[in-house]
């Protein structure tokens, strides 16, 4: 059997529970004056002006001229768009007022009314601005696509200025209205309906524009492996030809022509590896560029990189350039700087290499 318990005796829990309580308030007080005394010492020691931060000292003239600035291009901008509205209100007549008479109803003064070639207009102008604001948008979506700062900073200038076209025109078109007192001439009519068209026309273009192929887009280029086949007429220094040569071939942008073949191995001109590019300029062209050079790794170091380029013929080519045969002849040589020489390093002499080289090479590239 439990204990029983008196009614007024307090649980040894509870009891120790408001001991605590009743006995950490003092701690507490205590806790938050030492914190407000140490941070009234800290702001008290710190010399004037926070510390070794100082805060910029701005005058009232430039507070002044800060504030003034803005209000005075929103003035300006304003009182130009008032200006126009009234301008605008004042084409077509006066609005429409009653004239009591003394025997019949009310009549009006003589206004501007919506004519056959007033509505001709407005449809005119309505297709104008939503062609205008179509070609907008497509220009819009097409910087999109080109990505980078540039095509972000295109969009946004287009998007700005549609923008601010809008909202002028319908500024304007209102203003007036308030100048006729709600009369609508033909003018107003048309401004008011070639604003909302413009922008309709710039959310059309731009959605348009992926569908039309207005947008940009990267060209296409194909790779392939392919091998070369070189000889070089004997000049000055041997040279050992490499046949069967790796190469790599690239294709045309967007088309499956060969326009560029990198010889990796044409063999060994005296002591470096001779490798080449050649240029087509097209499968029915019979003249080229191609260049030559020794691999930079086995010149010594702070030699010259001796290359020789120049046009070449084409003596034949498959119909897509996969394949073909080139003759150079009189290639001049030049020279690229190296790199800076160490305290052991021994040059090699551009004379070294010779003047001009000649010669052909063969190519066939494999299947994209």
């Amino acid at each position: 059997m439990s204990p029983r318990r008196h009614p007024g005796a307090r649980p040894r829990a509870l009891g120790g529970w408001v001991a605590v309580r009743h006995g950490a308030r003092p701690l507490g007080l205590a806790t938050v004056a030492t914190v407000t005394v140490g941070m009234g010492a800290a702001l008290g020691s710190t010399p004037e002006g926070g510390g070794p931060y100082t805060e910029p000292v701005i005058s009232p003239l430039d507070q002044f001229l800060g504030m003034a600035a803005p209000l005075t291009v929103a003035a300006v901008v304003l009182a130009i768009l008032v200006g126009l509205a009234f301008a605008v209100s004042r084409i077509g007549g006066r609005a429409a007022t009653s004239v009591p008479t003394t025997d019949a109803a009310p009549t009006t003064d003589p206004v501007a009314r919506p004519t056959r070639a007033s509505r001709r207009w407005l449809a005119v102008v309505g297709i104008g601005a939503l062609l205008v604001g179509a070609v907008v948008g497509y220009q819009i979506a097409y910087q999109r696509s080109v990505g980078g700062l540039g095509g972000a900073l295109g969009a946004g200038i287009l998007i700005g200025l549609l923008g601010l076209t809008v909202a002028a025109l319908v500024a304007v078109g209102v203003i007036a209205l308030l100048f006729r007192r709600g009369d609508v001439s033909p003018t107003i009519a048309m401004i008011l309906v070639a604003a909302p068209l413009l922008a309709v026309g710039g959310f059309a273009g731009s959605a348009l524009a992926a569908p039309l192929g207005g947008t940009y887009r990267l060209p296409v280029v194909l790779q392939a492996t392919g091998h070369t086949r070189f000889e070089l007429q004997p000049g000055s220094m041997p040279f050992a030809a490499r046949f069967d040569g790796a190469a790599d071939c690239r294709s045309a942008a967007d088309a499956p022509t060969v326009a560029e073949v990198d010889a990796m191995e044409l063999g060994k001109l005296g002591p470096g590896t001779l490798r080449g590019m050649l240029s087509l300029s097209g499968p029915d062209s019979a003249i080229a560029t191609a260049q030559f050079w020794i691999d930079g790794g086995d010149l010594p170091e702070g030699s010259d990189q001796p290359f020789w380029e120049g046009s070449v013929h084409v003596d034949e080519a498959s119909a897509d350039a996969g394949d073909g045969r080139m003759t150079f002849r009189g290639l001049a040589l030049a020279v690229s700087a190296g790199k800076p020489s160490g305290e052991s390093a021994s040059p090699t002499s551009s004379a070294d290499w010779p003047a001009t080289i000649s010669g052909t090479m063969s190519w066939t590239c494999l299947p994209w």
